[in-house]
């Protein structure tokens, strides 16, 4: 992940973001790299966060059985399997619409809000790209509210009725 951002990924998607933003907003607006150490970090920390999420699946492969004799987990694997696929295709779905939709309206909205105050509009690089990190990886959590409380009501654990009367507390 990391040679693929710095050899050229983290420009072609900071190019592929801003082009969604308005025009206005494109011209007057812009990125800037406070040091030149600032990117790299950036890319180091989005690869570190990516490892972990890449090797956590095959850490509880692994360490199912344990877990099991431990008496931490219950259940059949197909039914973990089932679970772990259908929310994790939802966050990555719901991810990907995230960033092709909500993350540049976000943005878009907020740099044409600036520019009608008559503010000059520049950008740290890596706040504007934790910002988009944070927005698109929001809208895949958020997305899997509503598969989980589906997971529970199948599996009979907790009742879509008990799941929309406690879904807010009071």
């Amino acid at each position: 992940m990391f040679a693929l951002l710095y050899e050229g990924g983290f420009g072609l998607l900071s190019a592929h973001f801003l082009s969604r933003a308005p025009a206005a907003a494109r011209l007057e607006s812009g990125l800037v790299a406070l040091h030149p150490v600032e990117v790299l970090l950036f890319q180091m920390e989005i690869s570190t966060i990516v490892a972990v999420v890449v090797v956590a699946p095959l850490c509880a492969y692994y360490a199912w059985p344990a877990l099991i004799d431990r008496g931490l987990v219950r259940g059949r694997r197909r039914t973990v399997l089932v679970w772990t696929g259908g929310l994790v295709a939802t966050f990555l779905v719901a991810t990907i619409a995230g960033y092709l939709y909500v993350a540049p309206a976000m943005l878009s909205y907020l740099i044409s809000d600036a520019l009608r105050a008559g503010l000059v509009v520049s950008y740290r690089i890596d706040r504007v790209a934790w910002l988009v990190v944070y927005t698109t990886v929001g809208v895949g959590v958020l997305a899997c509210i509503p598969v989980a409380m589906w997971l529970l009501h199948r599996a009979g654990s907790v009742s879509y009725r008990g799941c929309r009367e406690r879904w807010r507390g009071s």
